[in-house]
């Protein structure tokens, strides 16, 4: 039984491979390569562009990679036949997992997220006239800098408040 269910996820799994593979190599590598080290990749489709745009479709390499990944991920597990359940001893508890632990991990990245191009970039700036290594709002010039960092905390605070409120509905408690 197991070998069959081996059998019939592993398309899946060969589609999962092919697809980081793409979006390490024409998405991840060429944004670190090229925008933060200078250097030219060789295999890079997207550095054949011109400048503003082989950043942006770098970004859409990465975007359509985790679409597709999740996109798979489901396919896969809904083509794979459901385990049976393992047998549990009367005297042990099953463990119950916490619901709220994947909301609570999502919300503290993108609030990392968030500080680190929103709110760092007008410290580094602003008071100490830095720049920082990752804050990819500090690649735009002068004026759009500041506005694309307004932007990121602006989307910061929104996206904090969906994934609380997804999270209260989620743990059917409604206290906050």
């Amino acid at each position: 039984m197991e070998q069959q269910q081996n059998r019939s996820t592993r398309g899946y799994d060969v589609a999962s491979a092919f697809v980081w593979f793409v979006a390490i190599s024409q998405g991840l590598v060429p944004l670190v390569v090229h925008g933060v080290f200078g250097r030219e990749d060789r295999i890079a489709l997207p550095l054949l562009l011109p400048a503003p745009w082989w950043w942006l479709t770098c970004l859409a390499v990465l975007v359509l990679a985790v679409v597709a990944l999740l996109g798979i991920d489901a396919a896969k597990e809904s083509a794979a036949p459901e385990p049976a359940p393992p047998l549990v001893d009367r005297d042990e508890e099953p463990e119950t997992s916490d619901p709220s632990a994947g909301y609570d991990a999502l919300s503290g990245l993108v609030l990392l997220v968030g500080i680190y191009n929103g709110l760092a970039p007008f410290v580094s700036r602003l008071v100490f006239d830095g720049d920082l290594f990752l804050a990819l709002t500090l690649r735009l010039p002068s004026p759009w800098w500041w506005l694309a960092s307004l932007a990121v905390l602006a989307l910061t605070v929104v996206l904090l408040e969906r994934i609380d409120r997804a999270k209260t509905r989620s743990t059917g408690s409604a206290e906050r």
